[in-house]
């Protein structure tokens, strides 16, 4: 598969859609939602870290299937969309960094 990866624009309606994805991972069971503090506050996270972090993602088609965000500790958080080979689509983010 191609994938075209781009630094984020960190517009909220792009956060929003990349924290719930994360956040959706992060649910052990399948069809239960984070709750709306949850997503509120990993997406201010990920605002918060425009000017000091890195949030590069992956895009297959018109869709986010992935992305590596770089904390300004230099932690990374990342998530790939089901149905797409993790190492894959990861190699590719970490290789345009």
């Amino acid at each position: 598969m191609d994938y075209f990866i781009r630094k984020s624009h960190f517009s909220l309606i792009e956060l929003s859609l990349l924290a719930r994805s994360l956040e959706r991972s992060r649910v052990p069971a399948a069809g239960n939602e984070p709750s709306q503090e949850v997503l509120t506050k990993t997406m201010l996270e990920m605002k918060s870290s425009e000017k000091s972090g890195n949030l590069m993602v992956a895009i297959h088609g018109e869709n986010p299937v992935g992305f590596v965000w770089t904390l300004p500790s230099g932690d990374q958080v990342s998530w790939v969309e089901t149905g797409h080979d993790p190492l894959t689509v990861l190699e590719k983010i970490k290789g345009s960094l």
